[in-house]
């Protein structure tokens, strides 16, 4: 090999590095997509408690959810997958032990903590002791694992700082699992019987939650599934299966889904749906909804129940779309939560009517003003309460990848290129005259400019400069230290004797 060839070898190899790989075309089976962001989030049950006593500025005072599963992925790439038995919400959910912690116990800043001076503002040692123990246990496990403890009830996956699989097996069918690579990521949550019978009782729960790349195209999907719900006696679903997706290639995006609600009874009488609304034992039957509308008004509405179903909410635009709804939605207000309570089997119902009568007083009231009020927002009976099952939430947007146009190859004249010419040089003009004009203007004598390095600033200028931010740092630091501190007051002139 001489040493042309291996120069040219050597250019080559250096363009292949140097120049952006560009895709010469999509191929119609598999499109290529430039950048994607998928999420999905799937509930079997979501549990939100809107309580005006409560006082909390958000727009739901607690939320819960059974049987919670998340996914997110985007052209990072990066991805996280979550599922959760019970997931108390991304705010208390995703908290440190330490801010847990300052949420659920009092403030140790407070003034009952500060003063102990007698009887009036007696010591908190149980709290105390709580908040130097979860400080500990806190301290140990980042030390030991190298993060901040949190919310334990929860599987997670990420990419690309792993893990990449995870699980979590409560025993007794209730399982946690995730996954998460850099074309896929995949949460599911199972959960078996949980509540009060002729309180609140709901059966097996699954929920699945998939975002990725597959067969090119960006998708999200979330699937939930619920059996065996009963609420107060008087309302029984046998079962709510509900299912999204959102495909998108990058030029469209394309939504389908699909909800199913059977087995719903009131007051024992069965009552189906469809898109004209509720109908007491089939469309046929009851074509207007009359009899379902009785039925509703006599069992559920006495008892402070309502059902409906609203259409999830659609968005598509281009290469982006959404979704997200519920497959049913009951409503309690303060009677039907009532109700509830008065279903809670003993000695459940009177430690919630009463918790100051219950054999944990004592601890609760050394929990903080939210908590107590949790404990109590059953008895406040002028909340809202929302239970959604199938609740869904779904999106997914793409974006084609950059497709370089064909490179041109110039056209050779007939004959063979045209020999370019020699470049006219620069015309200087003769001057007309012994004086500097040029085209009839005076001509001003040469402009002396001195180089702007060659002017150096004083050293004297710099330290003066240095030495006043430094006086007027000090001068701001006393001043913010006067404000903060604790100063006492001095006597005024005229109180001295």
């Amino acid at each position: 090999m001489n040493w042309t060839r291996r120069m040219l070898i050597a250019a080559v190899a250096t363009a292949a590095v140097a120049v952006p790989l560009v895709i010469p075309g999509a191929r119609a089976d598999a499109p290529a997509l430039g950048g994607y962001q998928m999420n999905a989030t799937a509930n079997a049950i979501s549990l939100l408690i809107d309580s005006p006593s409560f006082g909390v500025p958000a727009p739901h005072t607690f939320e819960l959810h059974k049987a919670h599963a998340t996914t997110a992925i985007d052209s990072g790439p990066t991805s996280h997958a979550l599922s959760s038995i019970v997931w108390p919400g991304d705010v208390y959910g995703s908290a440190g032990l330490t801010l847990a912690a300052g949420i659920f116990l009092q403030d140790p800043t407070s003034a009952r903590y500060l003063d102990c001076s007698g009887p009036a503002h007696p010591c908190v040692p149980i709290i105390d002791n709580l908040q130097k123990g979860v400080a500990q246990i806190a301290d140990n496990l980042q030390k030991g694992c190298g993060c901040n403890p949190s919310y334990p009830f929860k599987s997670q996956a990420f990419f690309p700082q792993g893990p990449k699989d995870n699980s979590y097996d409560a025993g007794g069918g209730v399982t946690m699992t995730t996954h998460a690579d850099q074309n896929v990521t995949e949460a599911t949550s199972v959960v078996q019987q949980a509540g009060f019978p002729n309180a609140f009782q709901a059966g097996a729960m699954k929920s699945v939650a998939t975002s990725g790349l597959i067969d090119g195209q960006a998708v999200s999907q979330a699937e939930s599934f619920v059996s065996n719900v009963s609420v107060a006696g008087v309302l029984q679903i046998q079962q709510v299966h509900s299912a999204m997706e959102v495909i998108s290639d990058g030029a469209k995006a394309t939504v389908t889904k699909s909800q199913l609600i059977g087995g719903l009874t009131v007051g024992g009488q069965s009552i189906t749906f469809d898109s004209t609304g509720f109908h007491a034992g089939g469309q046929s039957q009851d074509p207007f909804g009359k009899f379902a509308k009785s039925l509703i008004d006599q069992y559920l509405t006495p008892n402070g129940i309502s059902i409906s179903v609203a259409p999830p909410v659609v968005t598509k635009n281009a290469g982006t779309g959404s979704i997200n709804g519920s497959s049913l939605v009951i409503t309690l207000n303060a009677q039907g939560m009532e109700k509830i309570v008065k279903n809670i089997p003993e000695p459940y119902r009177t430690w919630l009517q009463s918790p100051g009568s219950s054999p944990l007083a004592p601890v609760l009231q050394q929990f903080s003003t939210f908590v107590q009020g949790l404990i109590a927002t059953p008895t406040q009976f002028d909340q809202t309460i929302e239970i959604r099952l199938g609740d869904l939430s779904i999106a997914s947007a793409a974006a084609p990848a950059y497709i370089a146009p064909p490179l041109v190859t110039p056209l050779t004249p007939p004959g063979g290129p045209v020999a370019a010419g020699p470049l006219p040089g620069p015309q200087i003009l003769p001057g007309s005259s012994t004086n500097n004009t040029i085209g009839g203007a005076q001509q001003e004598a040469p402009l002396a400019v001195a180089p702007v390095a060659a002017v150096a600033v004083p050293i004297g200028l710099v330290l003066l400069a240095l030495l006043w931010m430094l006086a007027g740092a000090t001068g701001l630091d006393r001043m913010a230290t006067a404000a903060t501190s604790s100063v006492a007051a001095e006597q005024c002139p005229l109180e001295k004797p």
